[in-house]
């Protein structure tokens, strides 16, 4: 972001650094679908918290599903990705009973996304 490039910049005496942007800019808010409500099987009332991205190890995925015990009413957690730490997840929702609460649901491809 443009502060890390200002602060490179003072730091290391560069001059132009460029931010470049790993994602399609923001555009307008669109209104929710219901799709990733509807393809979990979940009403148009339950918040979801969103995980986005490949299921691998070492991003402390399981403190997600943990923290799925602490989630309010009306919240469900939903993965939306896949890969190697996908079957360890789902055992680790299931031995702390979330099978209500943590949901997954494998990737979808980036033009699909809203």
């Amino acid at each position: 972001n443009r502060s890390i490039a200002d602060e490179l910049e003072r730091r290391y005496g560069l001059s132009g650094v460029r931010v470049v942007l790993n994602a399609a800019p923001r555009q307008a808010k669109r209104a929710p679908s219901g799709r990733m409500r509807a393809a979990l099987g979940l009403d148009g009332d339950v918040k979801i918290a969103l995980y986005q991205g490949n299921l691998q190890p070492f991003r402390s995925l399981e403190t997600l599903v943990r923290a799925g015990v602490s989630l309010s009413p009306g919240t469900a957690l939903a993965f939306l990705g896949d890969g190697p730490e996908e079957p360890g997840l789902k055992a680790l929702a299931r031995s702390l009973g979330l099978e209500r609460r943590v949901f997954f649901h494998p990737r979808v491809d980036q033009a699909d996304l809203p």
